[in-house]
């Protein structure tokens, strides 16, 4: 078991030469960044959240000095056994329900993380998003023309409808007066 086992012993590597760097070629291509100490400092100073200092809500066991505090464990009594059953049964006592989670003052300080992006990256997104608002706006266009045509052909056919139901009319009147039905 891991409880009670001995520690295993650290070994200590001693270097006996001290590493070498490889020397690269003058034509080898070297990364020269882009984005200047300035532009670094900028963003953060842009990303970087307004930092309150703890309230009483937010104060942990960490941030309480453990010197004062003076913790005395309590002792476990043995338990006879005449208070425990051997015909328990699970079925006989209603259970309980978890309790629901509740977020955690964890998730606080997960937000006050710091985001990097790659400047050339975020470049690129936004053209990729323009081109897309472009896009949309056609569609929408579009789509604003097919519903204006569908609406000119629902009244010409139902111009047409109308001329139909005339034309029955007119008949069904002409072959009351020639036959007289």
């Amino acid at each position: 078991m891991g409880l009670f086992s001995k520690k295993k012993e650290e070994r200590k590597f001693e270097h006996k030469e001290p590493f070498k760097i490889p020397q690269f070629h003058e034509n080898f291509p070297k990364y020269e960044s882009t984005v200047t100490p300035d532009d670094l400092n900028a963003i953060k100073d842009a990303v970087k959240p307004q930092q309150e200092p703890l309230s009483q809500k937010r104060m942990t066991f960490a941030t309480i000095p453990l010197k004062d505090i003076d913790v005395a464990m309590p002792q476990i009594e043995d338990v006879p056994k005449k208070f425990f059953s051997d015909e328990y049964n699970k079925t006989d006592y209603a259970t309980a329900a978890m309790p629901s989670h509740q977020p955690s003052d964890e998730s606080i300080y997960k937000q006050e993380k710091t985001l990097f992006i790659k400047i050339d990256r975020y470049k690129e997104s936004i053209e990729k998003i323009e081109q897309i608002k472009m896009l949309i706006n056609e569609v929408n266009k579009t789509i604003t023309r097919i519903n204006e045509l569908k609406s000119e052909e629902d009244s010409e056919i139902s111009y047409c409808n109308n001329e139909i139901n005339k034309i029955k009319e007119d008949l069904n009147s002409i072959d009351r007066i020639l036959f007289g039905r």
